[in-house]
């Protein structure tokens, strides 16, 4: 700030197009921008903020399902469990595979906000991750509704079985994988076109 004061050329106006031309001299020309370029702007930085905002959120939804599985893990380890546990274990697995079918509908939403055609696809790596993670939540879901689904449990009157209530779920992980296995190739083929920002 001192040096800044001190320094008289900074404390000189700066010619305009008027004063030159009073003057007769050219005015002072603007450095050249380049052709098709546009100029950043604060929804550039606000979008940037949500994408990555959006991320830790997805991401974050698929760990406290892989918690969930983690803490489901002994009882699932049982040889045989009850018809109670296996009924509760199940609409817990329900609950689950909506859950995780749920990042996988948001991550293909995300993917068409990034994905504008003819426009270079605005990748991060915080979304190439959730890939990998999405998958482990399928497998780990997967399991637990093999495992329940061993249980032959008949249920109380008028309520799904845990046999029944694991193929509705299993069924969900099977639409939902392979929702995952497409946004997946098309990701893929997106980062193989040219002009890709992967620091975007």
């Amino acid at each position: 700030m001192i040096a800044t004061a001190l320094n008289p050329a900074l404390w000189q106006p700066q010619p305009t197009a008027r004063s030159a031309a009073a003057e007769g001299k050219a005015a002072p020309a603007k450095a050249p921008q380049a052709e098709g370029a546009r100029a950043p702007s604060l929804l550039d930085g606000w979008e940037t903020t949500r994408r990555q905002m959006q991320e830790e959120f997805m991401a974050r939804r698929l760990e406290t399902a892989e918690m969930i599985m983690e803490a489901l893990r002994p009882a699932a380890s049982l040889w045989m469990m009850s018809g109670s546990l296996a009924r509760a274990v199940a609409g817990t697995v329900e609950h689950l595979s909506a859950e995780i079918n749920s990042v996988v509908r948001d991550m293909e939403q995300e993917f068409g906000r990034r994905a504008l055609p003819g426009e270079p696809f605005a990748e991060r790596p915080g979304f190439t991750d959730l890939f990998g993670q999405a998958s482990r939540a399928l497998t780990g879901a997967s399991f637990l509704t093999l495992t329940v689904g061993a249980s032959f449990d008949r249920g109380p009157l008028n309520q799904a079985s845990g046999f029944e209530r694991a193929m509705d779920a299993a069924r969900h992980l099977d639409d939902t994988g392979a929702r995952l296995t497409a946004l997946h190739a098309r990701h893929g083929a997106a980062l193989s076109r040219g002009g890709i920002n992967l620091s975007a």
